[in-house]
């Protein structure tokens, strides 16, 4: 299980007094006006740097009317004032916060944030292999999400539907990926994390044999049209250097205005925060940073399905918090963002472990909406184990939530095709929501903490359209 890296920028929501704007030389201006104290604030911090999360809503706000600009959610501070200040290694984060919230006159929010990373556990141990290659393919009552039986129906392989994953890269040439549109960054400039991609793609969208695929591994939602949204713009992007923390709210923006109402939204990153009564750090959904959180509200007020693994650290979201100690969206009072939370259960077939029971390291908890598939989950890249060893050429297993949240998104965009097709209208954030939680439309949970660790029911295509009048629009 990879550590959670200690917190390296700061998120601020800034005061509506006018438009924020940024000068080529990197000072940030609101309403054409320095903002007061800033500059005092960052002297003992030099070389940092800042970011507007948002640009193109900051863009927009400045082209409208101070009447029309939108104002805030719960955080107190609309996407189009919020920015992002980088600190240089070894400076104090926590510091850095402690004084731009001194700075009340101008500032509404300041809060830590942490370096995201793919939701997928490391590498080295064994995978269990299926007999059947892509086994989460059958219907509910064989272990899997229907989708074999919705590709028999009009629009049930996404038809018409877009989805937009949102992470570090992928190989573009993959030999059973389809064309893949590039929404933001470079795709290719992080050899590590390409593989992780590669295999999100291939769960979604792979093609059949029929269509030009290879070894015969088709996406769950093969008929959708994807796209991607890199957090990389350069190569330079590391570990270290931070570039892929700053362009994270840059790409879930570009995302997010490729997509159209009822389109997919997967947002393949989890972000670390602490518990709270213990202090340790435990990776989450990415939305636990208030940037990204009031854009996954807003995306899920245009009608977008927002989709977003858990996290793979066996932590109750009800107790997480940000890296200073700040509230986040999950817990019981909260009304949380309309995101769909994925968590992972063991698949059929694995002889010590309850099919769709809660995979140990899988974040859990009564916001968590579903659960897909933790191991086996055979699909392009993954861990290399099938096919030629080269990038363009090579198959594996795919693990974690990471495998679990692409499972759903497929599921969601085979829905949303059907529902077109059917009904002439996609589902609501909300519709989709309560049919992926329902135990009726799906395997539900099993397992000792079924109960009390919540991570739902494995969704299956196959009931959904057996109780279509019930539940579907």
């Amino acid at each position: 299980m990879p550590k959670p890296h200690a917190a390296r920028h700061v998120i601020v929501g800034f005061r509506d007094h006018g438009p924020l704007t940024q000068r080529p030389d990197g000072a940030l201006l609101i309403g054409g006006h320095p903002i007061p104290g800033l500059a005092e604030v960052l002297k003992p911090f030099p070389g940092t740097r800042a970011r507007i999360s948002f640009p193109e809503h900051a863009a927009a706000a400045a082209r409208a009317p101070r009447g029309r600009r939108k104002r805030a959610g719960d955080e107190g501070a609309a996407l189009s004032h919020f920015a992002r200040f980088y600190l240089r290694p070894g400076q104090d984060a926590q510091a850095l916060r402690d004084a731009l919230r001194r700075l009340k006159k101008s500032v509404r929010h300041a809060s830590t944030g942490g370096r995201p990373r793919p939701p997928q556990p490391d590498p080295g141990e064994p995978v269990f292999p299926l007999q059947d290659q892509q086994g989460y393919l059958r219907k509910a009552s064989l272990g899997g999400v229907g989708a074999l039986i919705a590709w028999e129906e009009p629009g049930g392989n996404g038809r018409r539907i877009r989805v937009c994953d949102v992470e570090w890269g992928f190989h573009p040439d993959h030999a059973d990926l389809p064309p893949v549109r590039i929404v933001f960054g470079d795709p290719v400039c992080r050899e590590d994390y390409r593989s992780h991609g590669t295999s999100v793609l291939g769960l979604l969208a792979a093609p059949p044999l029929a269509q030009g695929g290879i070894l015969g591994i088709t996406g769950i939602c093969h008929g959708a049209e994807v796209c991607f949204a890199s957090v990389c713009t350069h190569a330079g992007d590391s570990p270290t250097d931070g570039g892929d923390t700053e362009n994270a709210c840059p790409a879930l923006e570009a995302a997010g205005d490729a997509l159209r109402e009822g389109d997919v939204l997967l947002i393949e990153m989890q972000t670390p925060g602490i518990v709270a009564e213990t202090g340790k750090e435990r990776f989450a959904p990415a939305e636990i940073d208030a940037d990204v959180r009031e854009l996954v509200r807003e995306a899920v007020d245009r009608g977008l399905i927002v989709i977003e693994p858990a996290g793979n650290s066996g932590t109750d979201l009800a107790a997480l918090r940000t890296l200073d100690g700040l509230d986040a969206p999950w817990g019981a009072g909260s009304a949380g963002t309309g995101a769909i939370l994925v968590g992972a259960g063991w698949q059929p077939g694995l002889a010590d472990e309850v099919p769709h029971s809660r995979w140990p390291d899988s974040n859990y908890g009564l916001r968590v909406t579903c659960q897909g598939w933790a191991k086996g989950v055979v699909t392009t890249g993954g861990d290399g184990s099938i096919g030629l060893a080269s990038s363009e050429s090579c198959w594996g297993y795919f693990d974690g939530t990471s495998a679990a949240g692409a499972m759903v998104a497929g599921v969601a965009a085979d829905v949303q095709g059907l529902a077109l097709e059917r009904h002439g209208k996609v589902l609501t954030p909300a519709e989709m929501s309560t049919l992926l939680r329902s135990d009726a439309c799906g395997s539900p949970q099993a397992g000792e903490d079924a109960g009390s660790k919540r991570i739902g029911p494995l969704p299956a295509l196959d009931k959904m359209l057996a109780l279509a009048e019930r539940y579907w629009p």
